[in-house]
């Protein structure tokens, strides 16, 4: 889930809570980040908001909408057919593919930009500006 996403789901809690914070960019990073590591999807996280509100008073917590979302996913699969679980399953594989495959395009790209990335050896004290080791320069004395 993105951060755009999670602040959707966000912005529905605070519908249902006047004190509830305002969705700031490192709030929506957070939840999304908790959100992603569950696969949950935007609106299995808004129909949890709903039913955590419809059950309970208390302030919605990441947890709260995880727990609820992943319930509210499981009865769906539960209730589908053969049919539609084996088209779900291919959706699911397919993604899974598409990231593998992306992951091995870009994989070159990453080295190369990792590469830039590090910083440049510096010289030790110990060198001179020709590379080579030794103290004669140190002491003043010429090669």
């Amino acid at each position: 889930m993105t951060p755009e996403e999670a602040a959707q789901v966000l912005a529905k809690a605070a519908c249902y809570d006047p004190m509830f914070s305002k969705p700031s960019p490192a709030l929506a990073n957070g939840w999304a980040d908790a959100f992603t590591r569950y696969g949950i999807e935007v609106q299995d996280a808004m129909d949890a908001v709903a039913e955590h509100y419809v059950q309970s008073p208390d302030r919605v917590m990441p947890a709260h909408v995880i727990r609820l979302a992943r319930k509210l996913r499981q009865e769906r699969s539960d209730r589908e057919g053969p049919e539609a679980r084996a088209a779900r399953e291919a959706r699911i594989d397919a993604k899974i593919e598409a990231a593998q495959r992306r992951a091995e395009i870009d994989a070159p790209h990453r080295e190369v930009e990792q590469a830039r990335q590090e910083p440049r050896r510096q010289a030790a004290p110990w060198e001179n500006h020709t590379g080579r080791r030794g103290l004669a320069p140190a002491f003043g004395a010429a090669w």
